[in-house]
């Protein structure tokens, strides 16, 4: 399928968007797939809540993956993020290629709870690309606002797929 690129709020990547967790866990979290019922019924769920996306919680409350991005949080200093029962897309992968030439990195189980705490979170697809998470459910995350860290992998990506495109692909 072939279709326009969306334009997203100006104000998710100035200010932080909100995303939700839900409890659910997908059939086979390593592919895409067409069964998206689920994924349609919790974005509903969350557009009425103020929320851009909603973030897949595992029965003990593990971080996996929203119904179409990957989750970064900072913590203890170390951009984190889950690597088991999540989908790598390819955003996510090129974001840890970047952010790792400046952050450790540390791919490991999250819980909700460390997500209330964290410096900050933000989101990845190849639509939205980056967008900074300022909310999860009712938590605010750090100051509220995007922080300087994530800012700082915003850029490092925009100047990425600036080469790219000065370089014709």
């Amino acid at each position: 399928m072939v279709a326009p690129l969306s334009q997203y709020p100006a104000t998710w990547y100035a200010d932080g968007a909100k995303v939700i967790t839900v409890l659910y866990t997908r059939a086979i979290p390593g592919a895409k797939s067409i069964d998206y019922i689920r994924a349609i019924m919790v974005l509903a769920e969350g557009r009425q809540k103020g929320a851009i996306e909603a973030v897949y919680l595992d029965a003990g409350g593990f971080v996996r993956e929203g119904t179409t991005s990957n989750l970064f949080a900072f913590i203890d200093g170390k951009l984190t993020t889950p690597g088991t029962g999540i989908l790598h897309g390819i955003t996510r992968q090129k974001v840890l290629d970047l952010a790792e030439k400046t952050y450790p990195i540390d791919i490991r189980e999250i819980h909700r709870s460390e997500l209330a705490k964290a410096d900050e979170v933000f989101i990845t697809s190849s639509n939205r690309l980056i967008v900074p998470i300022a909310r999860v459910d009712e938590d605010v995350i750090g100051t509220g606002r995007p922080g300087e860290r994530t800012r700082a992998v915003m850029q490092a990506f925009t100047d990425y797929t600036n080469r790219l495109s000065t370089l014709g692909g």
